[in-house]
């Protein structure tokens, strides 16, 4: 089979972009580029960031959440045997470089997801001073 979407793996995506605002108008299901007919999705991930058809980027946070949630309980699990500076490099290592990525496009997103974020910046930082939940960062 020959097209665009045999000549890039299978992986050719179609995402239509609209305002956050704009609730009356629908995206077509599929179209057509060149002889192809492609269907189109809601939710796209490029370059390991996960984009949805307003970028509203809720589907992104939750992710990143999600992953430095997992990283933070296993740190956790091994915290006694690690002092300070070690906590602080696994932190950046493993939290840090991953809220980092594609931080840019995360300009102007709703403020409860800049919240989720900041969780898991006090979560990290609670990690390196072990301190448990409930107590001042």
């Amino acid at each position: 089979s020959s097209g665009i979407n045999a000549e890039y793996g299978g992986k050719t995506e179609v995402m239509i972009i609209r305002s956050k605002h704009d609730t009356k108008s629908k995206s077509p299901e599929e179209v057509q580029i060149l002889d192809e007919v492609i269907e189109v999705t809601k939710v796209a991930r490029n370059l390991g960031v996960i984009f949805d058809e307003k970028l509203t980027m809720e589907k992104d946070v939750s992710h990143k959440v999600k992953g430095c949630m997992s990283y933070l309980n296993n740190l956790w699990r091994i915290g006694d045997k690690l002092d300070r500076d070690s906590k602080v490099k696994m932190v950046n290592m493993f939290i840090h470089s991953k809220l980092d990525f594609g931080n840019s496009l995360l300009y102007n997103i709703n403020a409860s997801e800049i919240g989720r974020l900041q969780k898991v910046q006090n979560s990290a930082i609670r990690y390196i001073f072990n301190r448990r939940h409930r107590r001042g960062v």
